[in-house]
């Protein structure tokens, strides 16, 4: 309000002219009365919330003190809403409607390490005017690391659409909590999501982890395999694929290819060690399952030589001398284990004269 005069001038506004048609609408005046020092303006500020849709027209009238007529003031407002509609849709296919007025719950449910679950959006501009969005995920440090937003905000021209996303991609074991999701449209409604969800590892039982094959004797040919035998079983209500990342060496041989093991079942795997160094070994064998999660198995053996000697280095030769038809003559030979482990022998006779394979020779 401006005073150009050379002295000041008092005014006040009329409450009655502050309502609309019906007094369906109000409109704020602030100062409502005052004085405006001479040469001087002094600012008035009007405020309005439409309370429905359309046009409104308020007629101010302003008194001033001295003056014959009041100042009078048209002042249009048009009401109008931000209206959108989001959906959001599961990777399944299932879609719902976003609520403005109640909580949405958005449930990834279990999600398997390593793998996601994804729920898409798409938000509709059906205002008069173009539309501004802001999504803001609210959780803990713990679980910012496996929840991924795309989309953060935009602009929405008339009767235009855009897509966000937000993924569920488990890193280890967990169970969302005290999550949300909140889409805010500028001058418009908010809508609140609670996010729900497990980070799960496959349900599947290994007979072991580990495995120490412990003191072998270095393997040469005709000599029996050190094995044992691992079991799988799945304990899921679905197939489950398992595949064995270790690659068969000269000493660990490990018998698996991919496959697919049914619910409830279990398979055997042997796993054979062959020392061939007198040494230490020791190998992880990782097991891949459903192409995400990984097990992994530590194997360990010792290799040592086997010393088996006589006692005596004379009875290395035995001489029975010369016999009489019929004569037993006994020697008995002191053998000795020397080697870090014991020892199961047998003894057989390899003649090689033909006098001594007669069988009454023993």
């Amino acid at each position: 309000m401006v005073n150009n005069e050379v002295s000041p001038f008092q005014f006040c506004f009329r409450a009655s002219s502050l309502h609309s048609t019906g007094y369906a609408n109000t409109l704020t005046v602030e100062p409502m009365q005052g004085t405006v020092p001479p040469q001087t303006s002094l600012p008035i500020t009007f405020s309005f919330t439409p309370i429905f849709e359309g046009d409104v027209n308020f007629n101010l009238i302003c008194d001033v003190l001295l003056k014959t007529l009041p100042l009078t003031m048209n002042v249009k407002v048009e009401g109008y809403s931000m209206t959108a509609i989001v959906h959001c849709e599961a990777t399944d296919g299932s879609t719902m409607e976003l609520s403005m007025t109640t909580v949405n719950e958005i449930n990834f449910g279990e999600v398997e390490l390593l793998d996601h679950n994804n729920y898409f959006f798409s938000i509709s501009n059906e205002s008069k005017y173009d539309l501004d969005f802001q999504w803001k995920l609210m959780c803990p440090n713990e679980f910012q690391g496996c929840l991924e937003l795309t989309q953060e905000s935009g602009n929405i021209e008339i009767g235009g659409s855009s897509s966000s996303s937000i993924a569920f991609h488990p890193i280890k074991k967990c169970v969302l909590q005290n999550v949300k999701l909140i889409l805010q449209i500028h001058r418009g409604p908010v809508y609140m999501c609670l996010l729900m969800g497990e980070g799960v590892s496959p349900s599947v039982h290994f007979s072991f982890t580990k495995y120490d094959f412990g003191l072998c004797f270095i393997y040469t040919a005709g000599m029996n395999s050190y094995k044992t035998t691992l079991v799988i079983t799945n304990r899921e209500n679905r197939d489950i694929s398992l595949e064995s990342l270790f690659t068969t060496t000269a000493y660990l041989d490990v018998q698996l290819q991919l496959c697919l093991l049914e619910p409830r079942g279990r398979l055997e795997i042997p796993i054979t060690f062959y020392p061939r160094d007198k040494a230490k070994y020791h190998e992880e064998v990782i097991f891949e399952i459903n192409g995400l999660s990984k097990q992994g198995i530590q194997i360990s053996g010792e290799g040592i030589e086997l010393k088996i000697d006589v006692v005596h280095p004379k009875h290395k030769v035995i001489n029975f001398r010369a016999l009489r038809i019929g004569q037993t003559v006994t020697k008995v030979v002191p053998i000795v284990n020397k080697s870090c482990s014991p020892v199961t022998l047998s003894f057989s006779l390899t003649p090689n004269q033909h006098i001594l394979r007669n069988p009454k020779v023993s």
